[in-house]
């Protein structure tokens, strides 16, 4: 693809670029967000490096010889929730009123406004490269810029690798790049450290020390530095710094200091040879211990098989008559579950279009444009229309149990043919949304398989009050808005700091970590910090999103197979540092029928053993390299306490430090001998793929208590209560607690979502 690359001058976005380039991309432009000339020289940005800006221009023009798109950057960190979504904005202002709003506006429009712009001036771009590595924040506003423009994000260095294996890495292909900002003193100070080559501070054992010592991120992650690039391979000229100065927040040494900038140019470089583009891609270069690979043999499927059943066939029932009906809602088959849980299932259109070549039923309203219309048209015109119906039903469904499609955290949707699948997703992804969307697994059942001739089915699974969560999650404290309106539980779940209600990884990034998902659905959903909701993996490479090749359908299949594993370790990794042998508590495992012979499978059972074995090491992924320091501590703590609200709490469920009471609390995990899997053989999955991997998994927090004996829990924190009224509340609270708490702080694990009426009934007070 032809890409533009956002630059701010430093090490992460160039390589970045190097990396978009060493995959096959072509660079056509670069785009800069600068400071804004009236904005106060020691104000920094959530988004951008605002340091050493002024030298971007000839880095690029210059130095990397390709055009320079800028913009000042006007707006300012605003929306600082990990969810950014786009207020409604009118557009019938005046150049007045726009000025008087910047001060309102989040820098992250700054970033679409200019690369509109780059789309603009360059209508063949297709994608944007960024160098986020492990921020969150800022991967996931420049994937919404991506999203709002039609293009795809390329963020090749997100979790490519622990700090210290980029850095290294970096250093190793020639990247040479000077301190232009530090903001960790006392571990960096300005007049010592600024101006300082990354190899350097590498060489002389300083980065080493601090990392050792301090748990100080290499790679400056935490904004604990910033650089300027002067040289890389890609550079075809070398950039000078003539004339700089320092500059500090005051007098001492031992502040945030910053290298300004007041002359430099471009000197042709003494070395003329050309950066090798056909080299290994990062992560082949990046050294590192890799868990020991599954046995070869396992890799190949054996010529002789054992036919298994076809699972999929087995779900076709004459039971389900052909419904049809004028202006009638119907419900979903549905059960409700404690704690705000619903799980819909057999979700199929009430009205059944029989399977005709060309032209639907007589008797229904459609009509295609011509009588001799192909009957693959007419098939998938039929489709979308039983899936219009089965959104209907699942949103009035939804709405009778006071539910939004919001709240819906897995979807299970079932074809009868993958070639339904493109015109079915487009409508899937407007009811859904594209912020924060289910995980889903996407599989064809084959013809005659659903009852009634019908091609689509879904099911799903809903945690009431979830997608307000997640949209109010993170607001400041001080935002009086940030609750008004919220419904009780909802409030009560943001006040509990232990166990998140809900939390999404929704990665659109093309990068080495795990594939995008095919559609628009997320990686992962997971409930109470306890149930992690995998996306259906495919054997997909991630970083150039194309079926992993296996010579023949057997070695193939075993080939994708293998890599499902891999991405779904990826995944969990990503999460919280889990394994797949410790965390999976159930797996499907989807296998196409053969191709080549449609009256014998040729799969063997050896798949078990294959899965087993990638299950054993993990996917080849070693798990929490690229989170734990060396002290083993997750480098995404949210505070002192190992991720417990207070002293009192990490005390009480950890036993204390140093207790001699070691036996109040048992935190042994009993070992798992084998993992449950069901293997199911389907007619088709996306892209063309031979094998899907679908898990249900325990959250490594989850996994930490199950064998934890606790004394009787506190009486819960009193929460906003609900309305007897409410019909959801009246048929799944009862009078007897269901909480099974293991904490012993005033706040249980799940406070906020299993709220029931107050006693006596009535609407709250």
């Amino acid at each position: 693809m032809k890409f533009v690359g956002l630059t701010s001058g430093g090490k992460d976005s160039y390589y970045a670029i190097m990396e978009c380039l060493r995959n096959g991309h072509t660079l056509v432009a670069c785009a800069h967000l600068a400071p804004h000339p009236n904005s106060p020289s020691g104000e920094e940005s959530y988004m951008y490096q605002t340091a050493a800006s002024e030298a971007v221009q000839i880095q690029v023009e210059e130095c990397l010889e390709v055009p320079l798109l800028v913009r000042a950057c006007r707006g300012k960190s605003r929306r600082t929730t990990l969810v950014y979504e786009l207020e409604c904005q009118d557009d019938n202002k005046n150049e007045q009123e726009d000025e008087d709003e910047d001060e309102g506006m989040d820098e992250v429009e700054d970033m679409y406004e200019l690369l509109k712009e780059v789309q603009r001036t360059y209508p063949e771009v297709e994608a944007v490269s960024s160098g986020s590595i492990l921020s969150t924040y800022q991967r996931v506003r420049v994937e919404s810029v991506c999203q709002r423009l039609g293009w795809t994000s390329l963020g090749y260095l997100w979790r490519a690798g622990t700090q210290r294996e980029l850095l290294d890495t970096m250093l190793a292909d020639e990247m040479e790049a000077v301190l232009v900002r530090v903001a960790c003193p006392p571990l960096l100070l300005p007049r010592r450290h600024l101006n300082k080559t990354l190899r350097h501070l590498q060489d002389c054992g300083l980065f080493p020390r601090l990392e050792a010592r301090l748990d100080f991120a290499v790679c400056g992650e935490g904004g604990e530095y910033e650089t300027l690039v002067l040289d890389c391979p890609i550079f075809l000229k070398r950039l000078v710094l003539d004339s700089v100065s320092i500059q500090v927040d005051d007098d001492s040494d031992d502040g945030i200091g910053v290298l300004k900038i007041h002359s430099c140019h471009a000197e042709p470089k003494s070395s003329t040879s050309l950066w090798n583009l056909n080299g290994p891609v990062l992560c082949d270069r990046i050294q590192r211990p890799h868990c020991p690979p599954i046995s070869s043999s396992l890799l190949s499927f054996p010529t002789n098989s054992i036919e298994p059943k076809d699972t999929a066939a087995s779900l076709s029932s004459s039971s389900y008559p052909a419904m049809t009906s004028k202006k009638k809602h119907y419900l979903a088959q549905y059960k409700i579950l404690s704690c705000g849980l619903v799980h819909m299932s057999e979700i199929m259109s009430s009205k059944c279009y029989p399977q005709r070549k060309g032209v639907p039923h007589e008797t229904e309203k459609l009509t295609t444009s011509s009588d001799n219309e192909d009957e693959e048209e007419a098939e998938s015109l039929l489709a979308v229309q039983e899936a219009l119906t089965i959104f209907e039903t699942l949103r009035f469904t939804l709405e009778s149990l006071g539910l939004t499609t919001l709240d819906v955290v897995f979807v299970h949707l079932y074809l009868t043919d993958m070639k339904l699948f493109e015109k079915i997703n487009r409508h899937y992804s407007a009811f859904f949304g594209t912020v924060l969307p289910p995980s889903r697994s996407c599989v064809s059942l084959g013809k005659g398989v659903l009852p009634g001739g019908r091609r689509v089915s879904l099911d799903c699974m809903a945690q009431r009050g979830s997608g307000l969560y997640l949209r109010s999650v993170g607001r400041p404290k001080d935002d009086d808005t940030s609750t008004i309106g919220l419904p009780g539980y909802v409030e009560a779940a943001l006040e509990n700091r232990l166990h998140p209600l809900r939390s999404v990884l929704h990665v659109q990034s093309i990068s080495h970590w795990a594939p995008v998902c095919v559609g628009p659905y997320s990686q992962c959903n997971t409930l109470r910090s306890s149930l992690h909701c995998l996306a259906g993996q495919i054997g997909l490479q991630p970083r150039t999103m194309t079926l992993v090749e296996g010579g023949d359908c057997d070695c193939a299949t075993a080939q994708q197979l293998a890599q499902c594993w891999t991405n779904c370790a990826s995944v969990l990794d990503a999460l919280d540092g889990s394994t797949l042998q410790d965390s999976i508590l159930g797996a499907i495992i989807y296998l196409t029928k053969n191709d080549h012979d449609n009256h014998h499978h040729n799969h063997n059972p050896v798949h078990i053993p294959l899965s087993q074995a990638s299950i054993a090491n993990n996917g080849g992924i070693i798990p929490g390299a690229i989170d734990t320091s060396l002290f083993g501590k997750q480098q995404d703590m949210t505070d002192d306490f190992g991720g417990y609200e207070d002293e009192e709490t990490y005390l009480a469920m950890t036993g204390g430090a140093g207790s001699d009471n070691d036996n109040d609390i048992n935190t042994s995990v009993p070992e798992k001998d084998q993992v449950p899997l069901l293997t199911l053989v389907v007619s088709q999955m996306p892209k063309g793929a031979l094998a899907e991997v679908e898990l249900i998994c325990a959250t490594q927090l989850a996994t930490s208590f199950l064998n934890v004996q606790t004394h009787v829990a506190m009486p819960p924190k009193p929460i906003k209560a609900i309305s007897a009224a409410d019909p959801f509340w009246a048929a799944t609270t009862t009078t007897k607690s269901r909480n099974s708490s293991h904490d012993k702080s005033g706040v249980q694990w799940n406070t906020g979502y299993d709220v029931g009426p107050p006693k006596g009934g009535g609407d709250p007070p």
